[in-house]
């Protein structure tokens, strides 16, 4: 009965930060609820795959953000149309965590902080693809240790959450202590060793997945560079702007410490990680919410006890006026059924496939997949509809059906059996592409353990 005295009075006492909490979870959620977001579902199918022989699983997408989802599946009893609702819950109780904790650490009001950090950005994007929330919530939780070794453990599951983030490693050195700093850097190498033993034991190869990510995001776009968009740091950044740059001139004007240092150098860090990649969205510079929530804290805090129901406020009307619902797709259940039993290959692959539908990519010509027996699906309301589907395809290919959303090709006299779709991007697009393994994608010292 202690127990449950000290839980309400834990909750009565920090009851702003729960009912905060509580709004944006049921924001997530919601959101999940409104369609499927590519992204999530292949999280989503990377954790059945692990834990319950599911079909699909793509080797280019690090392992934690499925591990959380087996755990939210666990406790929805497997019924995975649930477990993205659960999932959200848990993410969002990472994020909620880091940052009442680094709060804590800074010297900040935690209700004030927490506010900010629930920026319009935040809740609209930061569980579109399942991982961005999950992400900056960890690395709020590695600045908010530090110093100390225990802050490589958040590090190394952010990592695990998304490659990216270990561009935040050379924090560790701030420790200033060698022991620390090799203490912490052991950490990470532990905290991934179950995900690189088991690339080993399946692949031959404890990278092979950071390979396969590499080679589909920066190798495979090499000559097709997006240039860096000014709009893509203001949509992170949002209304934040002009308190951004306050907060940086009253911290520079009065005192300027290690701590604002640190968060100054998170926020170049993070504009670095965007421009490596060939690839540019406004979803890659979503860490850039911490440091816009950090100095514009600055500028507000002091002004009034409850300024932080203001700035939430404000922050969930944005957000409801520029929500942004997931996806649908049109005619799915229909296309999958013309295909029969055979394999497929779709320019919506990884729908179909969460559909219950083997599926992969259509990396070469329909006339190549039809000869070989499988079923080719391609969507006309996909922007690439008119790559795939020409008008000597349309001519010369048969077609098995064909609706205002969608056409099949395919040889009804050919069947390739369905398998799982678990080929790597080297697998599958190797021989395209000229990649082989490792020493193709990487240096030769950072291949020494691959095979």
């Amino acid at each position: 009965m202690k127990e449950l005295d000290d839980i309400w009075d834990w909750i009565s006492d920090n009851r702003y930060l729960v009912l905060m909490w509580i709004a944006s979870t049921l924001f997530f959620i919601y959101q999940q609820t409104t369609g499927a977001s590519w992204d999530f579902v292949v999280y989503e199918m990377n954790a059945e795959y692990l834990c319950c022989d599911g079909h699909y699983f793509e080797w280019t997408r690090p392992p934690f953000a499925p591990f959380l989802m087996i755990i939210s599946a666990t406790i929805t009893l497997f019924t995975w149309n649930y477990a993205a609702y659960v999932y959200a819950a848990i993410v969002s109780a990472i994020f909620a965590a880091g940052a009442v904790k680094m709060a804590d650490s800074f010297g900040l009001d935690r209700r004030l902080f927490y506010a900010l950090m629930l920026s319009p950005y935040a809740l609209t994007m930061g569980m579109m693809a399942g991982t961005e929330l999950l992400t900056l919530g960890l690395l709020m939780l590695f600045l908010s240790y530090l110093k100390s070794i225990k802050g490589a453990f958040f590090l190394g599951l952010a990592g695990l959450t998304r490659y990216p983030a270990l561009i935040f490693t050379p924090f560790i050195l701030l420790q200033k202590n060698w022991k620390k700093i090799l203490a912490s850097l052991a950490v990470l190498v532990l905290v991934a060793s179950p995900w690189l033993l088991y690339s080993e034991v399946r692949r031959d190869d404890p990278i092979y997945s950071a390979v396969n990510s590499y080679a589909l995001t920066v190798q495979q776009r090499e000559g097709m560079e997006v240039p860096p968009d000014v709009m893509h740091f203001l949509v992170p950044v949002g209304y934040y702007l002009p308190l951004l740059f306050a907060g940086i001139y009253i911290k520079w004007k009065d005192e300027w410490k290690e701590r604002d240092w640190v968060v100054a150098a998170f926020a170049l860090l993070a504009i670095i990680s965007y421009l490596q990649s060939p690839h540019k969205e406004p979803r890659y510079l979503f860490n850039l919410i911490l440091p816009a929530g950090y100095f514009s804290y600055h500028l507000l805090e002091g002004r009034h006890e409850k300024l932080f129901l203001a700035v939430i406020g404000v922050n969930f009307a944005l957000a409801a006026i520029f929500f942004v619902p997931l996806a649908r797709y049109a005619s799915m259940d229909d296309a999958i059924q013309a295909t029969d039993d055979c394999m497929a290959r779709s320019n919506l692959w990884v729908p179909m496939n969460y559909h219950g539908k083997e599926a992969e990519a259509i990396v070469r010509d329909v006339p190549h997949y039809v000869e070989e027996g499988k079923r080719v699906v391609v969507f006309k309301y996909v922007h690439d509809y008119g790559n795939y589907v020409t008008e000597d395809v349309l001519e010369e290919q048969p077609v098995i059906e064909e609706t205002e959303t969608y056409i099949v090709f395919g040889d009804v006299e050919r069947c390739s059996p369905e398998r799982k779709v678990d080929r790597s991007y080297i697998e599958r697009e190797g021989d395209i592409r000229g990649i082989e393994g490792c020493r193709d994608v990487f240096p030769n010292f950072l291949c020494i353990f691959s095979s």
